[in-house]
């Protein structure tokens, strides 16, 4: 098996010039390349011609410092404080999850929803609901109306099981999770609510799990919103609170039957998901915790 290259390679000179190529790599770790999607792994934002065009720097004396691993992985041409080295031109993150042209790297998510796509949800009164929602796991949560609410082990509509979840999607709720102080949780369901502009939830708290003690993870996609924090009992005092793109909220413990909600959507334009916010909630719908 062979090993993998360390991230640059560097080439010591005898003049004091240093070239650096941040973006000439394509290498992809396995792990990664298979969470990305086909458009992804074909690494387009490279800079393909940059060793070449460098050839003779070597020959005058430069030194080089030439990355290997593709731009997608580890972004070598960052400043410590993670500004933007260009004001005003399209940037992206130290470890990206879009290229320059705004698509979407990785391929979990959009893999899912390709296969349960998401659907309208109605109240226990037949009321539609303005989220749409999706599953992934072992279970999936489902609101079907005068069926009620619960998890179910296929899609009360077409009675397929729900997808399995990516490892990739587990293992981030995982660490995110012990990150917070809830080491071993271990999901069996990832539920996926669509917000479009104007959309919103209700003040509720989640509790149609079997083992409370295993904490909810969270996570923020697409368009900001304002999450609504109450207290145990609907009547209480609530907070609002901003989530943009790539927040995660972990809760448990005492505040694990908080109520919560989502003031209605408002308008805008994301770079990956348009004027949609997608929420992914991990949850352990039917393990027992043993954090």
């Amino acid at each position: 098996m062979s090993q993998a290259p360390l991230p640059f390679v560097f080439h010591p000179g005898t003049a004091p010039l240093l070239i650096s190529m941040p973006h000439a790599g394509t290498h992809l770790p396995a792990d990664i390349a298979a969470r990305l999607t086909p458009e992804a792994r074909e690494v387009h934002d490279t800079d393909w011609h940059m060793p070449q065009l460098y050839a003779c720097a070597q020959a005058l004396g430069a030194s080089l410092l030439v990355a290997t691993h593709s731009r997608y992985v580890i972004d070598l041409n960052r400043a410590p404080d993670g500004a933007s080295l260009y004001p005003g031109q399209s940037v992206t993150g130290l470890c990206p999850v879009d290229s320059f042209a705004s698509t979407t790297l990785y391929a979990s998510v959009a893999q899912e929803l390709a296969q349960q796509p998401l659907q309208a949800t109605f109240t226990a009164g037949g009321l539609p609901m303005s989220v749409r929602t999706s599953n992934c796991g072992a279970w999936g949560w489902a609101a079907a109306g005068h069926q009620g609410y619960g998890y179910t082990r296929s899609d009360p509509l077409s009675g397929r099981p729900w997808p399995a979840m990516p490892t990739f999607l587990q293992q981030q709720a995982q660490a995110l999770a012990a990150q917070a102080g809830y080491p071993g949780f271990d999901p069996d369901v990832c539920l996926i609510n669509a917000y479009a502009v104007g959309a919103k939830m209700g003040l509720h708290h989640d509790a149609d799990e079997r083992d409370k003690t295993a904490p909810i993870v969270s996570v923020s996609l697409g368009l900001p919103c304002h999450f609504v924090w109450g207290g145990l009992q609907r009547s209480d005092p609530v907070r609002s609170l901003r989530l943009e793109h790539g927040d995660v909220l972990v809760w448990g413990g005492a505040s694990r039957m908080v109520f919560h909600g989502v003031r209605p959507l408002p308008a805008g334009q994301h770079h990956l998901l348009g004027a949609e916010r997608w929420n992914l909630t991990f949850r352990m719908a039917q393990r027992p915790y043993r954090g």
